[in-house]
């Protein structure tokens, strides 16, 4: 899973390379991302597939087509807010009581209702419903993303930021994560964006080594950790602020 947190510095940053000329380019990059209504058009050989699931009794393999859409937040249905809110208490609670952040619900559900925030959800392609007739009980996965500078006081790049990346605990250990990821890297390489970013607390330890080793993230250069002054980082943060390079401009 996925921590909400942007990092600001005011520090100078270090990739002085960029190869954006400026905030306005950067601005306009996100401008026209943000206007594509379905930015899952032309993908749509990896937006739908096929997965073995046991039944409840676990004796039984059945086969499950499931769909991926992208919604905006104004069209996502309160049911659907729920469930995304449901699957995100299910899974990220205990990350967040343990975090110096704390768990604090209405912070998230006013990150979730946010105008740029776009969702990502995976549900069954079974139910023949619309994702806004989806009931909360049918998401099977979903992510929230949105388009943003890599950093709010010194932009260097349009990245696509994953805020948050959940999948119902019974669909664990089937690739959905992965496929979640990857079809968030084919939207970000589709709109321009040079790095797809993320945040993760440093004791969850699945997701960490979800993101370094399978999905061949890095820590990227505005994380707390590479902000060292004096031989020490200038305050001891509990996340890390990761990234990878969807695009043929960087260098990384």
């Amino acid at each position: 899973g996925s921590c909400p947190l942007r990092n600001v510095h005011d520090d100078e940053m270090s990739q002085n390379n960029a190869p954006y000329a400026s905030k306005a380019q950067l601005q306009k990059i996100l401008n026209e991302a943000d206007a594509v209504r379905n930015p899952l058009q032309g993908l749509e050989g990896f937006s739908s597939f096929t997965f073995e699931h046991a039944d409840t009794s676990g004796s039984a393999e059945t086969k499950v087509l499931v769909k991926a859409n992208v919604t905006y937040r104004q069209d996502l249905s309160k049911r659907l807010q729920k469930g995304c809110m449901a699957l995100f208490q299910q899974n990220m609670s205990g990350h967040y009581k343990k975090s110096k952040w704390g768990l604090d619900l209405p912070a998230k559900l006013k990150e979730l209702q946010h105008k740029k925030a776009r969702f990502l959800v995976l549900t069954r392609e079974d139910n023949n419903v619309s994702l806004s007739k989806t009931d909360e009980s049918e998401i099977l996965s979903f992510a929230h993303f949105r388009f943003e500078f890599d950093d709010d006081e010194q932009p260097s790049y349009p990245v696509l930021y994953v805020y948050e990346l959940q999948v119902k605990n019974e669909y664990q250990r089937h690739g959905f994560g992965r496929k979640m990821m990857s079809i968030m890297e084919l939207i970000a390489m589709k709109s321009s964006m040079a790095y797809v970013m993320l945040t993760v607390f440093l004791h969850n330890d699945l997701a960490m080594n979800f993101y370094l080793q399978k999905m061949k993230y890095s820590i990227s250069d505005n994380s707390p950790s590479k902000f060292i002054t004096n031989g020490e980082e200038e305050e001891t943060a509990d996340y890390e602020i990761l990234w990878k390079s969807v695009s043929k401009k960087i260098n990384k």
